[in-house]
């Protein structure tokens, strides 16, 4: 696991989500943005993205990772 990102890095990255969320909301748009959770890709890597925009059907079944 790679340590986490400087202090500056973080509140970009919850201010961006913050924004998506928002515009999401207002947009009506069946999304959740989560920080920080697992994406398996079809080759079996796993990253975690420092913001993710999935769909919310998905997100409410609680997986330990998505695929994209």
């Amino acid at each position: 696991m790679s340590p986490a990102e400087g202090a500056r890095h973080q509140r970009a990255a919850r201010r961006l989500a913050n924004l998506l969320e928002a515009a999401a909301n207002a947009a009506g748009a069946g999304v959740d943005v989560i920080e920080a959770i697992n994406v398996r890709h079809s080759d079996e890597r796993l990253t975690i993205p420092d913001i993710a925009v999935v769909d919310r059907a998905a997100a409410g079944k609680d997986p330990t990772y998505f695929v994209p």
